[in-house]
């Protein structure tokens, strides 16, 4: 998963750092400074030229580089688009993790019906176990999006210009009900690193109520905001008597260090900050929070040290005092996961964190833990509105739990770049819940949700028959349509979503195999279901060529020959059952004279008009030649030609009164030698 959504990457997606305007660039070394301002960690100069790139030549790995570049800036609407265009005619799967990423961009753009498809198309062609747990992940997070509502006693809002401006603000957190404190940029347009910016690090900030809105936001003194670092990720005391906070050292956008500091109230000024001690080492340390746990003040936070189960993971050490702390201990791999936990907050009982590893709606969703006995309960998402398609983090109350905050890049049209690409922070009043006066309703029932797997295996060996073609059909009346196709050259493994009430047809094509057909039916099932079918294949044998037939005829090149059982329904160009003897006739002989090229003509009756007519039979023709192709003749030994109406059999002209057998004669198909040898033999015609 994409580091992105560390907080001190997150808010470096706006700045820029070119080595020459886009316009002073010459073609050649376009895509020798984007990856150059890639590596430097300049994403958005990096995009801006390898997308300059591809505007003037196509490439397929450009095109990925973007995709991701977007998707770590957080713009799922261009990344989404983007790793489409990878993933198209991406038949060899050069590209595995982009499935993954675009299905991921859907679900972040809150199509969870669309994304639900592609990660399954994604689950069937991967088999890394590490994807197959986000995957499930992923896949239940959809469900619960579709199947749940926004709890109506909690309501959720944007706490304002005054707090936020165009570009991230983070960690908010009360210190009195009046009174907050939170980490920002504090910037309103991108900061160009050219040698002359101004002074761009995040600093800690303190804001009061008045009114109905937060005043704005006063940075804290340099005994706090240390110049050169990055300082945030607030949390307090319960008396409010000594901070906690982080300070952070990147270069080239890469997170260098992050360790945990503590300041104390004296005399009303906050002191000058220390760092703790027992916790901080040679790896990140961050998103501080001291609460009391199991009995005990103790200290949450964020940590990727060894012997972690994902990316980053949640720990927590004892309070010793005079800011000591014990040897740090994880939460254990029922709260970590081998994605990313982060932002850590503990009130009456309940630990809640965000998380990427775990089920969830969007990219980080807030879950819920309690510790009951001796070992934490499985997380519980809170679900919406708390939780959205794109990330949630830094959730927070007050001392009562009647309000809160949240951190979250939801579409905002002020943002610098694109309108998910920065975090803001939101304001949550929790109501109190009212005595039901009706009895409750039922609960809605979960949607019903179908899919069936389809194993393709040799019908003689039980092994497995890899690149193979499945398409699924659905009945409708009488008739079958194919609704979905795949190919799969790494896996006998295809999964298809269905519908419920309907019936379906499932076609297994090979080359070298016998095609083969299975059905499913949803009709009447109340319960979701994933089916699977395992189709067999039964190899082609090739028999040995017939006898040569008693009686044969020689035909001469460029000598028309009449297919005698080719014909045609009137105004369709599906070939009829009858006339699968002389297309094997052809078959034969194109096989026996390998370098035979033919001219395969189709000609109409004279009902309907002539240009439709000559429309028809070049369908018809087309029709003819398919069928052999579909059976091994190169394509281009057949020449294709429909004349329409414009050689007719008999006297069945425009206007001439005639049956449909008399019509039926000129709905014919001929085949004539045009290179390769100059005479051939055929079985004698009747």
């Amino acid at each position: 998963m994409s580091k992105i959504i560390s907080i001190f990457l997150l808010f470096f997606m706006v700045l820029c750092a070119y080595a020459q305007p886009l316009n002073k660039v010459t073609p050649e070394n376009r895509l020798e400074i984007a990856a150059a301002e890639h590596t430097k960690g300049n994403l958005v100069g990096a995009l801006e030229f390898y997308e300059a790139s591809y505007k003037e030549r196509s490439n397929k790995d450009v095109a990925y580089k973007i995709a991701n570049l977007h998707y770590q800036l957080r713009d799922y609407n261009q990344a989404e688009k983007w790793f489409a265009k990878v993933l198209k005619r991406d038949e060899k799967g050069k590209y595995p993790a982009a499935r993954f990423a675009y299905a991921r961009s859907i679900k972040m753009n809150g199509d969870f019906e669309r994304a639900l498809v592609e990660f399954n198309k994604f689950r069937s062609k991967s088999n890394n176990d590490v994807f197959a747990k986000l995957y499930r992940a992923e896949v239940d997070g959809i469900k619960l999006a579709l199947g749940s509502q926004p709890d109506p006693l909690i309501r959720i809002q944007n706490a304002g210009e005054n707090l936020n401006d165009r570009s991230t603000e983070f960690s908010p957190v009360y210190y009195k009900d009046n009174e907050i404190y939170y980490a920002a940029i504090n910037s309103n347009s991108k900061i160009v690193l050219d040698g002359t910016e101004e002074d761009y690090y995040a600093k800690i900030f303190r804001s009061t109520k008045q009114a109905h809105n937060w005043s704005k936001g006063v940075a804290l003194d340099e005994n706090i905001n240390k110049p050169g670092e990055h300082n945030g990720n607030v949390c307090f005391d319960k008396g409010g008597q000594t901070m906690y906070f982080t300070r952070a050292i990147l270069d080239n956008n890469k997170l260098l260090k992050s360790d945990i500091y503590y300041s104390e109230l004296i005399n009303g000024q906050w002191s000058k900050a220390k760092q703790v001690e027992g916790v901080n080492g040679d790896f990140i340390n961050k998103h501080p929070h001291l609460a009391t746990y199991n009995g005990k003040q103790v200290l949450f936070f964020v940590s990727d040290r060894k012997g972690g189960v994902g990316g980053m993971d949640l720990y927590f050490a004892g309070k010793l005092g005079n800011g000591k702390f014990s040897s740090p201990r994880s939460l254990g791999d029922k709260i970590n996961t081998v994605g990313d936990e982060l932002t850590p907050s503990f009130y009456n009982g309940k630990l809640y964190f965000s998380s990427t590893g775990h089920m969830t709606i969007g990219g980080l969703d807030v879950f819920e833990s309690q510790w009951k006995n001796n070992n934490w309960t499985t997380p519980h998402n809170v679900g919406k509105p708390i939780n959205s398609p794109l990330d949630d983090f830094y959730f927070s109350k007050n001392a009562d739990g009647t309000k809160g905050f949240i951190v979250s890049n939801r579409p905002n049209e002020r943002s610098l770049k694109s309108p998910t690409c920065c975090d803001e922070i939101y304001q949550l009043t929790f109501k109190e819940k009212k005595p039901e006066v009706k009895p409750p309703k039922p609960p809605k029932p979960e949607p019903l949700v179908f899919s069936a797997e389809v194993l393709t295996i040799d019908s003689q060996t039980g092994e497995t028959v890899k690149g193979t073609t499945v398409a699924l059909l659905q009945k409708e009346g009488n008739r079958w349509k194919e609704i979905a196709s795949e190919s799969n050259t790494f896996s006998n493994s295809f999964v298809f979503e269905l519908q419920p009430d309907k019936v379906y047809q499932i076609l297994v094509k090979k080359s070298g195999y016998e095609d083969n057909l299975a059905y499913v039916s949803t009709i009447g099932k109340k319960k979701s279901e994933k089916s699977t079918h395992k189709v067999p294949l039964k190899k082609v044998i090739i028999a040995p060529p017939p006898p040569p037939p008693v009686e044969e005829e020689i035909v001469y090149i460029n000598q028309a020959i009449q297919l005698n059982n080719i014909y045609y329904d009137y105004n369709d160009d599906k070939i009829l059952s009858d006339a699968e003897k002389d297309l094997n006739v052809m078959l034969d002989l194109m096989a026996r004279y390998p370098d035979m090229v033919i001219e395969l003509s189709s000609h109409t009756d004279s009902r309907g008009g002539g240009d439709y007519n000559k429309k028809l039979s070049q369908r018809r023709a087309n029709s003819a030649r398919n069928w052999l192709v579909s059976r091994g003749v190169t394509y281009n030994r057949i020449k294709a030609i429909g004349y329409g109406e414009s050689r007719l059999k008999n006297q069945c002209a425009d206007g001439v009164k005639c049956t449909d057998e008399e019509h039926k004669v000129n709905r014919r198909t001929e085949f004539k030698i045009i290179a390769g040898p100059t005479s051939i033999r055929i079985p004698r015609r009747r």
